[in-house]
This record gives structure tokens, sequence and C-alpha cells, in this order.
């Protein structure tokens, strides 16, 4: 191969290995990009895991608080001594104080009307007998309510109720107090962290029990209005688990379809959810921050050296493989010389090289037997290793020209296997090609060296008889029938009888100038008609093409009714 086009390939092979190490390089750092996004995500989900656990632990200690507070209330001596004006007095100074979590008290009689009201509203007599909160407190029992609305103002409160004992130890009534939404949105909103995190508490039921941080946004949108508060159904991905009582993370679309990381965690005393979200967006772009530069210098430093290595290699490939062509073109130009040694395999300093050499230079004596292995295959029927039409025509005209020049005889016999069809259709494909190939062998085995037996297609065979006139060609017949059906196809279970039809056609040479496919052809036309009337008188049987038969051989296939047999 001239020089010329040694630095094409050298840029060829450059280009290959620079792009095969920025794809290298491509996939570490998507790798890199995936494991770290993750690593990423994981962290966010722990944290976003442990606030909710946090938030969850203040909430149950903060209302187990203001359940104590009550219970310390119910205690004192003004409640149990059941004089209204000193309940009046210590509830009012309790709701005075600048500490006071509860909006207001009251305190009802075992006849479940409230008959003390620290907000002074004393013309308004409440009756409260059949909230669930007032049951429990008359059974003994501290309790709180889920979330209510107040049927003093309409508000939605959460009540926390204690029973008031007497001096003798009997519920003498019950000491309530009132948390409104608002107290316990300022409690758990007033934890978020990032630009986008929010906490909230839904109801069982998916409704928002807390100011959302973006009610106005919400608002404008047309999607809540000017507050979320037991108004705004939060049903999410988060929402819809944690009000089936699960408890997890998770990555899904808010109650505002936007993407988010949250945690959820069921909180059984209350029947609450409580959900800790924080937008995917900004966990993303906080990452891609601390990342992007460390991924710019790692890029630029792996392209870099990826290009001089690639060049580097290229070189090293390129110098024996020019020093490897020149010796194959050579070889090319006469392949009849000596292959074996055509090459100093030391000559070389990696080993492939060297075996690429050795490799060469046996390719000649291969190529050779593989030419002579794909002229037999051209020639013989791979299913049955007959002799296939190709080579039957080729050999046939070389009998037909011997024939002609020494005025001799030959006969050519043409069968065709009975029903057929009938087999394929009957036991499939598989037991047809095992009866051609029987078939197959049968005919090599039963006819002489010099004779030529050859599958033309499907299930049509051709014998050339050198040397053979009409009686020999029709004993030789007859002989090839009686085998064939005396010698069944072995199968898996059982045997297959089958049976052949046969025609036999002669020919005498002459001095003519005559073609020998031209004679060829017009022999097996004439066998072929004979095989055909064998079929129409009732198979398995020889019939020879009557022309053939002059008057000294007609009497031989003569029967007693003057017919053809």
């Amino acid at each position: 191969m001239p020089s010329r086009y040694k630095p094409k390939l050298f840029q060829v092979l450059q280009k290959w290995f620079l792009f095969i190490g920025c794809v290298s390089v491509a996939l570490s750092l998507v790798i890199f990009l995936y494991l770290s996004y993750s690593s990423i995500k994981d962290f966010a989900y722990l944290n976003l895991q442990n606030a909710c656990e946090q938030q969850a632990r203040m909430i149950n200690g903060w209302f187990k608080e203001r359940a104590q507070e009550m219970e310390r209330l119910s205690a004192m001596l003004a409640m149990r001594s059941g004089d209204p004006g000193e309940i009046r007095k210590t509830l009012t100074a309790y709701k005075a104080h600048d500490d006071a979590e509860f909006g207001s008290y009251f305190f009802a009689g075992r006849d479940g009307v409230i008959l003390v009201d620290s907000v002074g509203d004393e013309g308004l007599q409440l009756y409260i007998g059949d909230r669930g909160y007032f049951r429990a407190a008359m059974e003994g029992k501290t309790c709180i309510s889920e979330v209510l609305t107040s049927r003093r103002d309409g508000r939605s409160v959460v009540v926390v109720c204690s029973p008031v004992f007497s001096q003798d130890g009997t519920v003498a009534g019950a000491v309530m107090g009132v948390l409104s939404l608002s107290k316990i949105d300022d409690f758990v909103s007033s934890f978020h962290f990032g630009r986008s995190g929010e906490t909230y508490l839904v109801d069982e039921h998916g409704l928002m029990l807390t100011e959302s941080r973006f009610t106005e946004h919400l608002a404008e949108q047309g999607l809540a209005g000017r507050t979320t508060k037991l108004s705004l159904n939060a049903s999410s991905g988060g929402v819809d688990r944690v009000i089936k009582g699960e408890n997890g993370t998770g990555e899904y679309l808010n109650y505002r379809q936007v993407a988010v990381l949250g945690a959820y965690r069921w909180l059984p005393e209350r029947g609450w959810g409580l959900v800790v979200e924080i937008e995917k967006g900004e966990v993303v772009l906080g990452w891609l921050k601390k990342v992007l530069p460390f991924l710019a210098i790692f890029l630029a430093a792996m392209v870099t050296s990826t290009y001089f290595l690639a060049r580097r290699i290229a070189g090293k490939i390129v110098a024996p493989l020019e020093s490897i062509t020149k010796k194959v073109a050579a070889f090319s130009e006469n392949y009849k010389s000596d292959v074996l040694s055509w090459f100093p395999l030391n000559s070389f300093v990696y080993e492939e090289f060297a075996l690429l050499s050795e490799a060469f230079g046996s390719m000649g004596e291969r190529v050779q037997r593989l030419m002579e292995t794909l002229e037999s295959e051209a020639q013989y029927d791979p299913l049955t290793r007959l002799p296939n039409r190709l080579y039957f025509f080729k050999r046939g005209e070389q009998v037909l020209e011997l024939v002609q020049r020494k005025e001799r005889v030959c006969s050519l016999v043409f069968l065709d296997i009975d029903y057929f069809k009938r087999v394929n259709d009957t036991y499939g494909h598989a037991v047809g090609d095992l009866v051609l190939i029987h078939l197959a062998r049968i005919l090599e085995n039963n006819i002489r060296i010099s004779d030529v037996a050859a599958r033309l297609g499907g299930e049509e065979f051709t014998i050339i008889l050198p040397d053979t006139d009409l009686t020999g060609a029709r004993i030789l017949a007859e002989r090839l029938r009686n085998k064939i059906c005396q010698t069944p196809v072995k199968l898996a279970e059982g045997s297959l009888s089958i049976t052949v039809s046969m025609g036999i056609a002669s020919y005498w040479g002459t001095k003519g100038r005559i073609q020998g496919n031209e004679v060829l052809e017009n022999l097996i036309k004439k066998a072929d008609s004979a095989m055909y009337l064998a079929k129409q008188k009732g198979r398995n049987r020889v019939e020879a093409f009557a022309d053939e038969v002059d008057s000294r051989q007609l009497r031989l296939f003569l029967d007693e009714n003057g017919d053809v047999v």
C-alpha cells in the first residue's frame, strides 16, 4: 500500500481513540453524577426524615404539655371547690398570663353545660355534653379533641379537656382550654428549611390544618381562598400515603403540582398527618452549584490527556501495520510464493503483530483449500450429498460428447418418489428429508463407479449410464426399484416404505456435430415423459420412452397384448 495512506490511517485511529476516550469519560461522568445525585437525594431524605421525626416529637410533647397544664388547672382548690366566682378568677388569671397557649378556658358541670367562660360571656350558655372530649372527662380521663368547629364563634379549634374531681373524689365537672388552629399553625409552620421548604399538617381526609407558605400564590392562581386551613385538599403522593397511616419518604408532586422531596409521618395520637417537604429543584440546584466547578476541571483534564494518549497509541499501531501492509501487497501479487516464511516473525515488538504476520503467511494455503471446498459445495446437493443439477449437466455433457465421438450408447434413468407430497404432509418435512437421504444412499450403493446419480431438485433424481443400452438401463432400473421397495426408511418410531416411478431413455452416438447439452436436455425430457407414463399406469414401475425402442429391442418390452411393459 502506498505510504501516502499512512497519515490518513493515523488520523482515523486517533479520532477513534479520542472518541472512545471521550465516551469513557462521559460514561464515568454519568455514573459519577448519578451516584452523586443519589447521595445528595438520600442525604436530603435523611434530613427530611429527621426533621419530620423531630417535629412529630415536638408536636406530641407540646400537646402533652397542654394536657398536663389542664390537669394542673383542674387540680387547683378553686376548681375543686365548685364556686363559680373562684373558678372564674382562676381561669381569668390563667388567660392573662403572657405565656398562655390557650385562647380561652371554660368550666362545665356534669350536665355538660358551660358554667364559667374566661372571656366573660356570661349570657351565653353552651351545651357540650355530646362532645367526645367531655364524655372522656366524665370518665375521669384527660382528652385532646380532634379539630372541631367552636359552637361559640364558629372557629376551628382543638379542645384540651380535663376532669375536675370534688372533695369526695367524684367527677364534679370538667375544665377546658381552647387552642385555635392559628396557635398550632404558628408552632408547626415556623419550622422549615431552605427557600422552598414547608411543614404542614393534614387531617384524615387530606384537608390542610395549617396555613400554607404559598397561600398568596395559590390565591393568585385561583386554587385557594384567603386561607388554606380546612379549605384546601392537599392531596399528593405523600399526603395520600400518610393519611393511610404510612410513614416514609419519597419524590412526588405536591398539592401545588411541584416536584418535591418529602418525608411524612402519621400522628396516631392526633389523627393527623405531618408532612415536611422541599422542592426538588432547590436540591438539584444546590447540588449543581457544588459539583459543576469540579466537573469542568475534571473534564478539561481528561479531554487533554485523552487527546495526547490517542496520538501516541495511534502512532504505535500504524508503524508496524505499515510494514505488514507492504508485505501483504507483495504477497497479493504472487500468492504462490513461500507463504510460510515470507515474513520474519521476530521483526515485530508486539506479539499480536507477529501472530498477524503468521496468519497472513498461512492464508494462501487456506485460501487454496477453501476454493477446492467451495467448488465441491457448489457441485453437490447439501442434503443428499449427491451431485446437484449443475454438476450433473457438466458431467453428462462430457459423457455424451464421448458417446458421440466413439458412436457408443448411453442411457438415462429419471425417477420420482411416489406420493412424496403426502409423506411431507403426513410426517413433516423432517421425515421427507430422511426419505430423500435414504433414497440417495440406495442409488449410491447400487450403481457403477462410471455411472452418475444426481438430485435434480425436489424428489426428482436421475442417473446417467455410459455404455448402457435400453435393456441394461431397464435391468438396472428394475433392480433399483425392487431395492427401494424392499428397504423401508427407518424412523424414530417404526419405519416407512416408499416406492418410485422410473422412466428410461437411450441415445446412440453419431458423427454429427451435436451439442452435448442439447442432447442431454432432450434425453432428460424423454426419460421424464416415460416416468410420467409410469405414474399414469399405477406408479412403482419402470417405463421406457417408446420412440427409443427399435425393432430389434421392441420385442423385449412388449407383453402379450402389445403394450410396452
